[in-house]
């Protein structure tokens, strides 16, 4: 049997993976690098979606991602993680604050994080809340272009 690979629907499959990952909240540097790859995996599927668009639709995608609130915040934290400077800057959002929550010894549970992005305009939103609302606007995007 052949199968025809669509880079789309494989792109979105490894955000959903990495979407899983972040899901433990745990404070530990191999969980924020797992945040910001969600970030980037999850910017990256613009790319994806683009090149399995006939050139005649491709613009369209750009304006219409362009047009969602958390595909422009997950913009800003992929752009950042990515280069030392963010020259364009959608909201200029920008993961600021790590709240850690630890625990005493009479609880073998490991300690947890919660990450705030915060906008220029002082708005602030909770990383996973971003994350889901961005997942959903992709899935709603590659729903409309039969991705």
């Amino acid at each position: 049997m052949e199968i025809k690979m669509n880079k789309a629907r494989l792109q979105m499959e490894k955000v959903l993976r990495s979407f899983a990952r972040i899901q433990s909240n745990s404070a530990d540097d191999q969980a924020y690098d797992d945040l910001m790859h969600f970030f980037e995996d999850c910017w990256h599927l613009k790319d994806y979606a683009k090149v399995c668009l006939p050139p005649t639709q491709q613009k369209q995608l750009e304006e219409e991602v362009e047009k969602c609130k958390h595909l422009k915040i997950v913009a800003d934290i992929a752009n950042r993680s990515k280069h030392a400077e963010l020259k364009r800057k959608r909201g200029d959002a920008d993961i600021t604050h790590k709240y850690i929550r630890t625990y005493d010894g009479a609880n073998p549970s490991p300690a947890t994080a919660k990450y705030t992005i915060t906008l220029q305009d002082g708005s602030s939103y909770d990383v996973h809340d971003v994350a889901r609302e961005a997942i959903a606007e992709w899935q709603t995007i590659i729903t409309k272009y039969k991705l």
